[in-house]
């Protein structure tokens, strides 16, 4: 459970530091996968994004499931995401349109993390650090000035970011083989 963890916490960094990364080449990103007409999708691109790396951290969260040997709490989770993702469409699409369902997305996929997160602690203890917020908002914060920010002084920051981020991940080797000379 452990390593486990501490995989989790260096693939949650990497996926969160991934999105602005991403983001940065957003237009490049819609035109690869579709048409110049759909360049104003790149807005909602950080929803998805976001989305995306929160469904990969659930996999982390639900190997619970797995070591307690239970089909009904999958069962359950599954129904609820699509209880969650129902009732977050019916709020947000008629008042933000396509938006509303970029965040409908996103808000489902950060809400069956953190539910099975805490619903299955008791089976598989995944430790999530606080550093976790700490790259979460850095993250956010990050994809926020793709939009604000030029290309170029983004660029700069990501790189601020990524040795900050690889220092911390890596601290532990880069201090154990200097006590070794």
């Amino acid at each position: 459970e452990k390593e486990i963890s501490g995989l989790f916490r260096l693939v949650s960094a990497g996926a969160l530091l991934a999105v602005p990364l991403l983001l940065v080449f957003k237009d490049q990103l819609v035109l690869l996968f579709a048409d110049a007409s759909y360049q104003s999708s790149a807005k909602f691109l950080p929803f998805f994004f976001f989305g995306w790396a929160f469904d990969l951290f659930c996999f982390f969260s639900i190997l619970g499931i797995y070591r307690s040997q239970k089909t009904l709490p999958q069962l359950i989770l599954f129904l609820l995401a699509a209880g969650i993702i129902s009732i977050a469409n019916l709020l947000l699409v008629p008042a933000f349109g396509l938006y509303g369902a970029a965040i409908s997305f996103c808000f489902t996929k950060a809400a069956v993390f953190f539910i099975s997160l805490v619903w299955f602690r008791k089976y598989f203890h995944l430790r999530v650090q606080p550093s976790f917020l700490l790259v979460l908002l850095t993250s956010i914060g990050c994809s926020y000035s793709v939009y604000v920010l030029s290309a170029l002084t983004n660029v700069f920051i990501l790189a601020v970011v990524f040795l900050i981020a690889w220092f911390y991940f890596f601290k532990d080797r880069f201090i154990k083989k200097r006590s070794q000379f």
